[in-house]
């Protein structure tokens, strides 16, 4: 997903144009997908990515408390590993 890859890269300005066009409801499959995806590579990601990554992963999971939950814990489980 090209929009989980900006994330880990510390960026978000597609999302963010995404967010300004479309109004997607907080229950849509797309941010099922992405939290999937987001959960999924987090701990792979290298230290430094991670932390360069990190402000834009939790802007993101902080959006919607119920739905970033799972994306947080991701992030608790990362560090604890490390970065």
């Amino acid at each position: 997903e090209p929009y989980v890859r900006e994330l880990l890269e510390g960026r978000s300005e597609r999302l963010d144009d995404l967010r300004k066009v479309m109004s997607v409801p907080k229950r849509s499959w797309l941010w099922e997908s992405m939290n999937r995806a987001l959960v999924e590579e987090i701990p792979q990601l290298s230290d430094d990515r991670f932390v360069q990554a990190l402000p834009q992963i939790l802007a993101y999971a902080n959006e919607d408390p119920t739905s970033g939950a799972a994306v947080r814990a991701a992030v608790l489980q990362r560090r604890s590993q490390g970065a």
